[in-house]
């Protein structure tokens, strides 16, 4: 299981690859898959230390389940084990929640991203070591309960 102490150097805070229909409002498949994969490779060549996706730019609320397990498996693939990876959960829905954090531990992430008032602590981790952001905007990893 991945600790604190093994999290270093720059945290790469990816954002979600949209497609060129993604500011369409019928639109069902918004991940521009290559594009991510592509992403995905050339920041971990630069350099990154750690990844983090889905936890900056408004996916809890914008993105369709079926679109965030594309965005997660596909992120998952194209990472590969070479870095840790944290894949964000929040949600307004705790049901929600609990359902993203289940996908991403079957995937196999590293860890999840968490706005912790909006889960609440007894969500935290499922399983997972967690990254908060809470209401001071301090970041901070916390062991699985």
């Amino acid at each position: 299981m991945l600790t604190a102490g093994e999290m270093n150097g720059v945290l790469g805070m990816m954002p979600g690859f949209a497609a060129p229909d993604a500011v369409d409002i019928r639109a069902t498949q918004t991940i521009a898959v290559d594009n991510l994969k592509e992403g995905v490779d050339k920041i971990i060549k630069d350099g990154v230390n750690d990844i983090a996706t889905t936890g900056t730019y408004g996916e809890c609320y914008n993105l369709l389940f079926d679109e965030f397990k594309t965005l997660a498996m596909t992120t998952v693939e194209a990472v590969k084990k070479r870095v840790p990876l944290f894949i964000g959960c929040t949600s307004p829905n705790p049901r929600e929640v609990v359902q993203k954090m289940n996908f991403v531990k079957g995937l196999g992430a590293d860890g999840v991203l968490l706005r912790n008032h909006l889960a609440g602590r007894r969500l935290l981790g499922h399983g997972l070591p967690t990254i908060l952001d809470g209401r001071s905007g301090q970041k901070k990893i916390r062991p699985t309960d």
